[in-house]
């Protein structure tokens, strides 16, 4: 689903509502990060889709990574059975180019040259592939991301703006419901397109990744029937927040042995204090690791209900 400039400005004057000092980004950033995402959703599509799309009659940043010309490097096409909820796209770095042409400075998950260190790349790598060593060329991410996606992994924002989100701005989200219209009115509409490439006898399951101020906020809300997730993805959001122990190095336990209980269902997201330890609301459906920022792999497999 790529917005017009009109729908992005548009889209850009209800999240003025929450901070009327923003700057709008730059919509040619914005066209060319979505159109990263489009190549990756072609991987699914099994067919490329280049030459289709608004932007086609405009030299392209990159060949298609998953695309000898037409023909898919995958040799099967894989369906989405696991959609990771982020928060938004990163705000643009001054590129640092490496010895082979990649980004050393940068890191959208869907820019194979993009080569930054990042948890949105690393951490479900450690879930899904046998095998993961730190991208140092476009080629190794751009096989990295085949292989996420032959295991029917794919990563949406929430929201589609390039910006620097801090607590304050996202409380102000909650607090002016605008985190609640995205959700209706942006992300549910680029879930529906996802719809089409599901796996037979199999819902998609939805995870959340981003900050616990939106995110649990989203997710309880869903919990509570107050905003409706489309019935064609299900998700393991419950009722009542749990508190996870904080992870401060990668560990080999699974899900089972996570020390989970609830607790009030009064956070709404924020931080607090228990016995001395700094904790953080989870829901089942939630992956994100209080400990780092971004995803966890140990969350990332209890949220997708994975051994």
């Amino acid at each position: 689903m790529m917005l017009t400039r009109k729908e992005f400005e548009d889209l850009w004057v209800d999240l003025e509502k929450a901070d009327p000092k923003c700057v709008i980004p730059n919509y040619g950033e914005y066209t060319e990060s979505e159109n990263m995402f489009e190549d990756y959703l072609d991987i699914f599509r099994g067919i490329n889709t280049r030459m289709e799309r608004p932007s086609s009659n405009r030299k392209w940043y990159y060949e298609h990574p998953f695309f000898d010309g037409d023909k898919p490097k995958l040799k099967n096409t894989p369906c989405i059975k696991y959609v990771m909820i982020g928060e938004a796209r990163p705000k643009p770095n001054p590129p640092k180019i490496n010895s082979c042409g990649g980004d050393e400075n940068n890191t959208y998950f869907y820019n194979v040259t993009h080569l930054g260190a990042t948890r949105w790349l690393k951490e479900p790598c450690e879930v899904f592939l046998p095998i993961y060593t730190k991208p140092t060329c476009p080629n190794q991410k751009a096989n990295l991301l085949l292989q996420l996606a032959s295991e029917g992994y794919i990563l949406v924002d929430m929201f589609p703006f390039a910006i620097s989100f801090n607590s304050k701005l996202r409380n102000r989200l909650n607090k002016t419901l605008v985190s609640d219209w995205f959700f209706t009115n942006y992300l549910d509409k680029k879930l529906v397109g996802l719809c089409n490439y599901k796996c037979v006898n199999f819902k998609p399951i939805v995870a959340f990744s981003g900050p616990a101020i939106i995110h649990h906020y989203i997710i309880h809300k869903i919990a509570n029937g107050s905003l409706i997730l489309n019935p064609c993805f299900v998700t393991y959001g419950i009722p009542n927040y749990f508190v996870a122990p904080p992870v401060t190095v990668p560990i080999a336990l699974p899900p089972s042995t996570i020390a989970w209980f609830p607790i009030a269902n009064t956070l709404n997201g924020k931080y607090f204090n228990l016995r001395g330890l700094k904790k953080a609301p989870f829901y089942r459906a939630g992956c994100w690791d209080a400990a780092f920022v971004g995803p966890h792999q140990l969350f990332i497999r209890n949220a997708f209900d994975l051994p």
